[in-house]
């Protein structure tokens, strides 16, 4: 459930990411991400599975959406570099095997689709069974 509190936390979050990303000195992208799985996994109480091969931001929006639309429910992250291509793996299981599927009551998947296009890259993602997968990939 998305509490004013919650929304004024994670305001100011994306509001110091924005400020981080101007500055000289920013962690590579794994490291951020390890940081904000820290936060997410407190925040939310939610466990996070994260492996990273080679680094992506639609990765800290896939979170978002998981934690809004299955709040408390398993996330696993996956991130590869590979020779031609960067790859974002996002699977999380649905509350009840249910729930509210992402992109029916807002436009966050059209969004980062639009995004990853405007970089050539690609958003595709769906439910298997009881959970809700999504993949980024930007060719280099």
């Amino acid at each position: 459930m998305w509490t004013p509190r919650w929304l004024a936390a994670d305001g100011l979050a994306e509001a110091r990411n924005a400020v981080a990303a101007l500055r000289r000195d920013v962690l590579p992208l794994a490291k951020t991400l390890e940081a904000r799985i820290g936060a997410h996994r407190r925040d939310h109480r939610t466990e996070v599975d994260f492996a990273s091969r080679g680094e992506a931001a639609t990765a800290l929006e896939a979170l978002t959406n998981a934690a809004k639309h299955a709040p408390g429910q398993p996330v696993e992250l996956r991130l590869e570099f590979e020779t031609e291509v960067v790859r974002l793996r996002v699977r999380n299981e649905l509350p009840g095997g249910a729930g509210r599927l992402p992109g029916e009551a807002g436009f966050g998947l059209t969004g980062m689709g639009e995004r990853l296009a405007l970089a050539g890259g690609s958003l595709t993602s769906g439910r298997d069974g009881s959970c809700w997968w999504l993949t980024a990939e930007v060719r280099a």
